[in-house]
């Protein structure tokens, strides 16, 4: 058995914050928007957060894992979905559509400013360094369509969003979108 604290989070073997991953992943969106300690956990990056600094950081490990693993990889597109679902999105494979609850959930992002873009810029860079850049640029590509749409393709974030997409896999030469 693994030690490793975010292995450890994605097996249902650790619930930091008092919650195990199979409760954050049962979250309503009120709940979602209420709590901001779970995002770093579904989704670390390679920087500590300044929210939750003892939140564990990616590693090559684990975006090894991720790849080798489909029970992993099950569960990380969970945790996309989830997101997604909160944001009024939905995934099929990896292109995005209008979720039924679009209207009620793009208010948290398709917005001048909000902290969902800071979420959305983590689960872009998490995106892109464990491999699915493809997935990552698709969910871009539709974000900035929407707020194309909206009137706000200049919001403050979308530079993070376009770093996010420049960055490269922690497993060199690795993407699997």
């Amino acid at each position: 058995m693994t030690q490793d604290r975010w292995l450890l989070f994605m097996q249902q073997q650790l619930a930091p914050h008092g919650y195990l991953l199979s409760q954050i992943q049962g979250f309503s969106s009120f709940e979602l928007e209420l709590h901001h300690d779970f995002i770093q956990w579904l989704f670390p990056c390679t920087e500590p957060s300044k929210v939750n600094p003892d939140a564990p950081l990616l590693t090559s490990v684990h975006c090894e894992v991720i790849q080798i693993s489909k029970g992993m990889k099950k569960e990380v597109g969970r945790n996309l979905d989830l997101m997604l679902g909160h944001w009024g999105i939905k995934r099929v494979g990896s292109t995005f559509h209008r979720a039924a609850n679009f209207d009620s959930g793009s208010r948290y992002w398709c917005c001048p400013i909000d902290h969902n873009h800071l979420r959305i810029t983590r689960v872009l860079t998490f995106l892109v360094l464990t491999g699915f850049g493809g997935v990552a640029n698709a969910l871009f590509d539709y974000l900035y369509q929407e707020l194309l749409q909206s009137v706000l393709s200049n919001i403050g974030a979308m530079p993070y969003w376009t770093q996010a997409l420049k960055l490269e896999p922690l497993l060199a030469g690795k993407n699997y979108s």
